[in-house]
């Protein structure tokens, strides 16, 4: 039988590459005890250098395992990083792998160090919210963390393919996309600038692992258009995106029924009537999978002039929302647009917090030009400049 329960042929079980430096081994000999339980269920088959043989090219072993292997685990340290050959050889033709759709790779941040900026940077790494294995009180409850992470994607890929018996598993390209649920949300149409904005944004939720980030400014100032262009690049990096407008004043727990059976694969249909309840089983899915959360025009449930974003009457649960989101620990983002800072993000946001805002200004003069010469409008300096600052 497969994890499901079904009755299908015997399934090879997916190959594992270890690419670690040696002064790791003691931490990779954790990892692998961690793994066993797959490697006995018959779902991974893990490798590492020190499975050569006396007598066997040690390259040519390397070479032939790293180019079978479905999913790559970089066990990330100052060692790794230093190691010509780990960061060199055996990083960049994992990352061409991956690329490729042949493999997956998965980084494992075992020991504090620098690797922002590094080819393997935008994927998203175990443990949550990329905390160093060394840095955790419980060790052990880091290496559950990081097993967890891995036999998500294990499953993931015998339960999307069971039709296939598992004698051969496709190319990950060849896997279904993301799932995505925008509700009615209008397309953003051509979007110009805010190459800042949407950098900054991105190194915030991808690298940095904010939990809640908001969006503010004034009305037309671009905060849904800009937030829509943000989410197709951001999509890679997560399972679930859901979004939805707050426009119309839905309550929350209309948005609560729609997202959390979204994101729980339709696991979770019938869900609590208490709210806090609905919050902490939100909190449980946004811990066990990586999901971008997108609440556009938050201004409509605050009454409107509030020097202190009060609440509309009716709608104080959505603090309660952000207030959860914002402190408890998950590897998810909430992603928010609104013409006032609700209170609750300017009580927890930080310059380097999990909880940040982004005050959005108006575009530049050439962005400004940008726009209208998409619209076959045309003038001098400084009149498009003038135009543009109105």
């Amino acid at each position: 039988m497969d994890i499901l329960g079904q009755q299908t042929e015997p399934a090879s079980p997916i190959q594992v590459f270890f690419s670690y430096a040696h002064e790791d081994e003691n931490l990779k000999i954790e990892l692998e005890k961690h793994l066993s339980f797959l490697e006995q269920q018959g779902y991974i088959a893990g490798w590492n250098d020190r499975d050569i043989q006396a007598g066997q090219e040690w390259q040519e072993e390397i070479d032939s395992h790293l180019n079978a292997a479905q999913i790559i685990l970089l066990l990330i340290s100052s060692d790794f990083m230093a190691s010509k050959y780990c960061s060199s050889i055996e990083m960049t033709k994992a990352m061409e792998r991956h690329q490729a759709g042949e493999a997956r790779v998965i980084p494992i941040i075992l020991r504090p160090t620098d690797w922002q900026g590094a080819p393997f940077s935008k994927l998203q790494a175990l443990p949550t919210n990329a905390k160093p294995i060394t840095r955790w009180t419980d060790r052990d409850e880091a290496f559950l963390d990081v097993e967890q992470g891995i036999r998500k994607v294990v499953q993931k890929f015998r339960t999307q393919h069971d039709h296939l018996a598992f004698s051969k598993l496709p190319r990950l390209s060849e896997l279904p996309d993301l799932k995505e649920d925008w509700g009615e949300a209008p397309d953003p149409g051509q979007f110009y600038g805010r190459e800042k904005e949407l950098n900054d944004l991105k190194q915030w939720i991808v690298d940095e692992h904010c939990r809640m980030v908001a969006v503010v400014g004034i009305g037309g100032i671009g905060k849904s258009s800009l937030v829509a262009t943000l989410a197709k690049p951001l999509r890679e990096s997560f399972e679930y995106v859901f979004g939805r407008s707050l426009q119309n004043t839905p309550s929350l727990q209309s948005i609560l029924q729609d997202c959390i059976p979204f994101i729980s694969d339709q696991r979770q249909i019938r869900l609590p009537e208490d709210v806090d309840e609905q919050l902490d089983l939100l909190i449980q899915y946004l811990r066990d999978y990586r999901c971008l959360i997108v609440l556009d025009n938050f201004e409509s449930i605050l009454q409107a002039g509030s020097h202190n974003s009060q609440y509309r009457e009716g709608y104080k649960e959505y603090g309660k929302l952000l207030q959860h989101v914002g402190q408890s620990r998950h590897q998810s983002c909430l992603l928010l647009t609104s013409r006032e800072k609700p209170k609750e993000v300017a009580d927890l946001e930080g310059v380097v917090g999990p909880v940040r805002s982004m005050p959005l200004a108006g575009l530049s003069p050439v962005e400004g030009q940008e726009i209208l010469n998409s619209k076959g409008l045309f003038g001098a300096d400084n009149t498009v400049a003038e135009l543009v600052h109105r």
